[in-house]
């Protein structure tokens, strides 16, 4: 099992990438696990595929590294380290199958994030072993997934500000979507209870839960996030049922230079594709006319289906949010012609691949690596 040692720079920009029903699983964690976990999975690459038998890494940060992730002195975490340790080995998530539901009630699993967490005290370290149910939800992701930076949630002090950050995040889409000036949203009352872990805390007057929770992470969202909410209390019958949500961007805490260390950016933002209405639109704004033409003509003779270029348009935005694509047009043009998202309609026999490969050499001076 490969090991590595975290560096000690509460600086470094991580980036979490969890899986979209782990964000909105059911749980209940202190600020400084959430903080903990949260840097532990953003040292994980979410495009890792483990073989048969692997495991993900092991690792291992000095209680110097914790301090400064949980924001504390040293002397404060060496008092508390075995509780939080504690907490986040036996934490269990519930996590929903909402395709699943019977009566009313979906399916649901049970996991562990980890497997064990190990403090050495000669080393002053400890150990961090990830859960194997654990590996579905953080890596292997090319869609359906939330991501953020990691330094978003570093100053909040309140467990549900954390929480309520993730889920309105995944709400909200794709980080510095700058195109997006708000979204709505309305989450039933009971579940927003259920996914910070406090449904039986706040089961009395609503005015409790609007003061300790939505109030308290409404001002720290404000303050030290690149997003913001209002919200309202929506009445199902004569209870308050509901709670909606209008999320936006808080510029004033969004570095603009930020950008995903050693990743190359594309000339083309994911907001712009994303802003697109059909998969015309996306190749209209990626290929230059004439090979727009030649696709939309493909599709009506039956050659592509909407259904294979639209997957392979969703690959291609899950790839260029990792930094992974530097030139979106050729890239896409590949993607389709080679089925990169996997579609099972593959392309006709009739077909003239060759045409293909001479089209993308001519219009873009990008030849295909073998």
């Amino acid at each position: 099992m490969g090991k590595s040692i975290a560096k000690s720079d509460s600086n470094v920009v991580d980036w979490v990438v969890k899986r979209n029903e782990l964000v909105e699983a059911h749980y209940k964690l202190t600020a400084a696990a959430q903080k903990i976990i949260a840097a532990l999975i953003g040292k994980v690459d979410p495009r890792m595929k483990l073989e048969d038998g692997k495991k993900l890494p092991t690792f291992t940060l000095p209680t110097v590294e914790l301090a400064k992730l949980v924001g504390v002195s040293k002397q404060y975490l060496y008092k508390e380290l075995k509780k939080i340790t504690k907490e986040i080995q036996s934490v269990t998530f519930t996590i929903l199958e909402i395709d699943d539901i019977k009566d009313g009630e979906p399916s649901y699993e049970n996991i562990n994030m980890f497997h064990s967490t190990k403090y050495n005290k000669t080393k002053q370290q400890v150990e961090f072993i990830f859960h194997d149910d654990i590996q579905p939800y953080i890596i292997n992701l090319y869609g359906n997934f939330t991501q953020y930076q990691r330094n978003q949630i570093q100053s909040l002090t309140s467990s549900h500000s954390i929480r309520i950050y993730e889920i309105l995040r995944k709400q909200f889409g794709t980080i510095n979507n700058n195109k997006l000036n708000h979204k709505y949203v309305e989450i039933e009352l009971d579940e927003l209870k259920k996914m910070l872990g406090i449904e039986k805390k706040y089961k009395g007057r609503f005015s409790n839960f609007k003061t300790k929770v939505l109030d308290l992470a409404q001002k720290e969202l404000l303050e030290q996030t690149d997003i913001q909410f209002e919200y309202e209390a929506i009445r199902v019958g004569k209870p308050i049922g509901k709670i909606g949500f209008t999320i936006s961007h808080n510029m004033k805490n969004v570095d603009p230079n930020l950008k995903l260390k050693n990743r190359k950016q594309a000339s083309i933002s994911v907001e712009q594709i994303q802003d697109c209405l059909n998969w015309k639109e996306v190749l209209e704004l990626l290929m230059p006319p004439n090979l727009y033409k030649t696709y939309v003509k493909s599709v009506e003779e039956g050659f592509y289906s909407d259904g294979l270029i639209s997957a392979n348009i969703d690959y291609l935005v899950e790839k260029m949010t990792f930094g992974d694509v530097e030139k979106p047009g050729p890239y896409l043009h590949m993607a389709i012609k080679d089925d990169y998202a996997g579609y099972k309609n593959k392309i006709s026999s009739q077909l003239d691949r060759d045409w293909w490969d001479e089209s993308i050499e001519e219009m873009y001076g990008f030849e295909r690596s073998e």
